[in-house]
């Protein structure tokens, strides 16, 4: 049985680790996008994507072969939106940030060691 592992669209198959998912657009959306850096993925499917045993991407392709994922770094989007990077970020870079976060408020913690 080859079944697909599902992804949800934030964790895009061809999204690189310093990028975030932002859509998929055609050529002239594309222009207009106002991030700096962004680059064109090959593929854009709807809702889910994933990936079957034999490295092919599966899902439900936009029925218009014109559009095309969309995806801009990580750090930019980060520090001139966080909310949209909030929404955006992969599962990846979530994980990421909660370690991060748990990491800082340990640090932050007093020592309660009683003085002998």
């Amino acid at each position: 049985m080859n079944t697909m592992e599902k992804y949800h669209n934030k964790d895009h198959l061809e999204r690189k680790e310093n990028e975030v998912f932002v859509g998929n657009t055609n050529a002239h959306g594309f222009e207009n996008i106002g991030w700096t850096e962004k680059r064109a993925g090959e593929k854009a499917f709807y809702e889910e994507i994933g990936e079957k045993g034999n490295g092919i991407v599966g899902g439900v392709p936009y029925k218009n072969p014109d559009y095309f994922p969309v995806f801009v770094l990580t750090e930019e989007v980060r520090s001139q939106s966080p909310e949209i990077y909030l929404r955006l970020r992969s599962s990846a870079d979530a994980a990421k940030d909660k370690a991060a976060e748990e990491a800082k408020a340990a640090q932050k913690k007093p020592n309660r060691e009683k003085a002998a």
